[in-house]
């Protein structure tokens, strides 16, 4: 089974990532160019995700690819916890204009 870590002082584990991003860049118009430029992610970057030879990944990637894809993975931080987490690679389609209010009330 495949899956990908996204760092931040904590790690998740996204079982399937690859398969899932690359099913979501095929779906998207204009494939992994589009969803690279959207990021601002290299397309290099997104290839290496895909193929798994890129295992963990900044939040900031994340938060970028499910932006460009518009879709939210569920992926929340657990600070009270030492142990890495592990998310099912499920996701959820969101609009724009919700995801540009939610962020407005985001902390760091």
């Amino acid at each position: 089974m495949s899956y990908i870590e996204v760092r931040s002082d904590k790690k998740v584990r996204i079982k399937n990532f690859p398969k899932i991003l690359h099913r979501l860049c095929k779906q998207s118009k204009g494939g992994i160019t589009k969803v690279s430029r959207a990021s601002g992610i290299p397309r290099a970057s997104i290839y290496s995700i895909l193929t798994g030879a890129v295992t963990c990944i900044p939040e900031d990637t994340l938060r970028r690819l499910e932006a460009a894809l518009s879709v939210d993975f569920g992926v929340v931080f657990n600070y009270d916890s030492d142990l890495t987490q592990e998310v099912d690679g499920s996701f959820t389609r969101i609009d724009l204009v919700h995801r540009e209010v939610s962020d407005q009330y985001q902390t760091e």
